[in-house]
């Protein structure tokens, strides 16, 4: 009797494990019927909309594996299953008129690249928020009249693009961006910046231009780690001081604003290699403009100078300076220094007489001293033998020096509106002349040394 217990306990033991088994793979079988389900029709939902394989493919082991997805659709939360793709970690909307982000959005736990460019967005959504992981977004061209204070909550937030808006402040909240490094504001109405903007000191790469900002915060000097700043096209008539604590700038653009005057604390910005202060008021330079001596690239013109600080030729790694449209008539002789220059242009200031010291910037490839008032130039003008490009247009010149033909490297040569009345015989040995500007000199009869010219496959322009 004990014996027939023990055996009907053995085989009620082995019918339960049987049966837990059975469940156990009807339960896998339901699952995988229901993973394939959503795939299914995530599939159904890519052919109805005609979406390449490519983009979502065809392949259950390559769509689990899916890290990028670009589409051109709306998304709405009848497509749930793509919070299925757990592995994505960047989405694109990009040029999806409208574009809404679905609540099943925030199950992709390693997305951490938004595109939402061109999207005609005036209102971003609210579930937007939530995706605080996010170290990339792009909301590049949409409407965007304001940023919400929530905005602040995107802390990981490394690359940020809010170019081409209709933004005219924005919220305190968004110096909880610690961790951007690249911030494009561009095309926008910012009036002002908040205090709180000092915060952001991981900024390497800042644009501000196009907008409407007139003064900036002294806590910008909080950003030690700009390496590129562009402020250009504002209504910036001062730098505040604290300006020179941006010690790693190399990169400054400030065209197009209304400053009359730089704090001496520019000077501090030593590692500068391009600087562009094209369209202000400037009337002078600080002398501690002259510490700037990694300068390669400066733009200077559009201004109100009238002479240059005598440091000016510690600059000599300038490899192009522009100083056109201002009212220099001389320049510093400390501007010999400057003997890594290539391009230089001078046009449109009030030289009479052309600065000889200019002769022995032997590197100079080309040359602008137009729309001044010269009626020669110097002899030893032939020491300049690099110069492929040079400007002499609207000034009184009738002749040219006979050192002229050793500039045999001329490429092009703008004497239009002088006071030629011929053309030295020698000009036919220029032997890479391509491009002859004669328009609006009193020149009688010029046809042999033209058309020799031409033959040699020189284009003369001459009316």
């Amino acid at each position: 009797m004990k014996n027939s217990i023990v055996t009907t306990n053995k085989n009620s033991i082995a019918a339960i494990k049987k049966t837990k088994n059975l469940l156990l793979a009807a339960s896998s079988i339901l699952a995988e019927k229901k993973s394939d389900d959503w795939v299914l029709r995530l599939w159904e939902w890519a052919d109805s909309r005609d979406i390449a394989k490519e983009v979502i493919p065809r392949n259950k082991i390559d769509l689990l594996n899916l890290t990028n997805l670009q589409l051109y659709c709306k998304l709405d939360d009848s497509t749930n299953f793509l919070g299925n793709l757990s592995k994505l970690h960047t989405l694109d909307l990009g040029f999806v008129a409208g574009a809404q982000l679905p609540k099943w959005l925030i199950k992709l736990s390693n997305l951490s690249e938004l595109n939402l460019r061109f999207c005609y967005l005036n209102i971003l959504p609210e579930n937007l928020f939530e995706l605080t992981q996010l170290s990339n977004l792009d909301l590049m061209a949409n409407e965007l009249l304001a940023l919400p204070d929530c905005f602040g909550n995107l802390t990981q937030l490394s690359e940020l693009n809010l170019f081409f808006n209709n933004l005219s402040k924005l919220p305190d909240s968004f110096g909880n961006l610690t961790q951007l490094s690249k911030l494009d504001l561009c095309n926008n109405n910012l009036s002002e910046l908040p205090d709180s903007f000092g915060n952001l000191t991981q900024l390497s790469k800042l644009n501000l231009c196009n907008n409407n900002l007139s003064e900036l915060p002294d806590s910008l000097g909080n950003l030690t780690q700009l390496s590129e700043l562009d402020l250009s096209g504002n209504n910036l008539s001062e730098l505040p001081d604290s300006f020179g604590n941006l010690t790693q700038l190399s990169k400054l653009n400030l065209f197009n604003n209304n400053l009359s005057e730089l704090p001496d604390s520019l000077g501090n910005l030593t590692q500068l290699s391009e600087l562009n202060l094209f369209f202000n008021n400037l009337s002078k330079l600080p002398d501690s403009f002259g510490n700037l001596t990694q300068l390669s690239e400066l733009d200077l013109s559009g201004n109100n100078l009238s002479k240059l600080p005598d440091p000016f030729g510690n600059l000599i790694h300038l490899s192009e300076l522009v100083l056109s449209s201002n009212n220099l008539s001389k320049l510093p002789d400390s501007f010999g220094n400057l003997n890594h220059l290539s391009k230089l242009k001078l046009s449109n200031n009030n030289f009479t007489v052309f600065p000889e010291l200019l002769t022995d910037l032997v590197k100079l490839n080309r040359l602008d001293v137009s729309l001044l008032s010269l009626t020669s130039l110097p002899n030893n003008i032939g020491k300049l033998v690099e110069l492929t490009e040079l400007n002499l247009s609207n000034n009184q010149l009738v002749n040219l020096p006979s050192s002229f033909k050793k500039l045999t490297k001329l490429k092009l040569l703008n004497l239009g509106n002088n006071q030629f009345t011929a053309l030295p015989d020698w000009i036919v040995e220029l032997p890479n002349l391509e491009a002859l500007y004669l328009d609006g000199n009193p020149i009688v009869q010029e046809r042999k040394i033209i058309s020799e010219l031409e033959e040699q496959g020189c284009s003369v322009y001459f009316n």
